[in-house]
């Protein structure tokens, strides 16, 4: 049975052909490295293949005027500090 299986799937590989990858391309990693760079690469509303290319300056001073870094006291009412340890943090959770 296995057998039979091994040799189903050895005759249906010999009938297609497959295209590489677009990133095995040295070329286009490349680029893609270049882009990587300057941008912050996120996904957009869940979709796929929908994708926003932001810089990294502008993504960095929002994200921390949305954790509230920028203020006197560091936080806001969704996020907040907390004098405990990472691993204190952790255990709470688990």
């Amino acid at each position: 049975m296995v057998e039979a299986c091994f040799e189903r799937l050895d005759s249906l590989a010999g009938r297609g052909k497959y295209e590489k990858p677009l990133l095995s391309n040295r070329n286009s990693r490349e680029e893609l490295d270049k882009l990587k760079r300057d941008f912050v690469i996120t996904v957009v509303d869940k979709v796929a293949g929908n994708f926003a290319f932001t810089c990294k300056k502008f993504y960095f001073l929002r994200l921390a005027e949305e954790l509230g870094l920028n203020n006197n006291i560091p936080g806001n009412e969704t996020y907040t500090g907390v004098a405990e340890l990472e691993a204190e943090v952790c255990d709470k959770i688990k």
